[in-house]
């Protein structure tokens, strides 16, 4: 259960890479060639692992913690869009616990001009500022939550 109180109902999935070695091969196998061949089904596994949890992820995050771009190009307005919906953590000196994002969308040339645009927007980093100061003072909260609980 999330804190959202949604849930997963994401089942588990056999992922499997075969590794083919063929009698003729044999002869002419050197070491180098059979580490090659566990690579290759490495790789095979890593491709089909990450494709599993891209479309996982995709298919049970919740609506609640999701923002669609609707094919927009990343800029301030949608950065801050999601920063507002998700949850952040925070060190214990303020500073907020990096994000990791990925697919198209987040290309670090975007990632430059959206840093850009709050610094040559001041009504933007106004409200990115305030943003941050509110999610900062949630984390706080919850902090404190569980150190009661706990």
């Amino acid at each position: 259960m999330r804190a959202d109180a949604s849930e997963s109902s994401t089942k588990t999935q056999q992922i499997s890479s075969m590794m083919e070695i063929k009698f003729d091969e044999i002869p002419g196998l050197t070491f180098e060639k059979a580490i090659a061949k566990f690579d290759e089904m490495i790789l095979d596994m890593v491709r089909k692992q990450t494709g599993f949890a891209l479309e996982r992820m995709s298919e049970d995050i919740p609506d609640s913690q999701s923002v669609d771009a609707r094919g927009k190009k990343l800029d301030a307005e949608l950065i801050l869009e999601v920063l507002e919906t998700i949850q952040l953590e925070f060190y214990p000196d303020g500073r907020p616990h990096e994000l990791h994002t990925f697919g198209a969308l987040f290309t670090p040339e975007r990632l430059k001009a959206v840093d850009e645009e709050f610094q040559r927007n001041p009504e933007l980093k106004k409200r990115q500022d305030e943003l941050m100061a509110r999610k900062r003072e949630e984390w706080r909260a919850r902090e404190a939550d569980r150190k009661l609980v706990g």
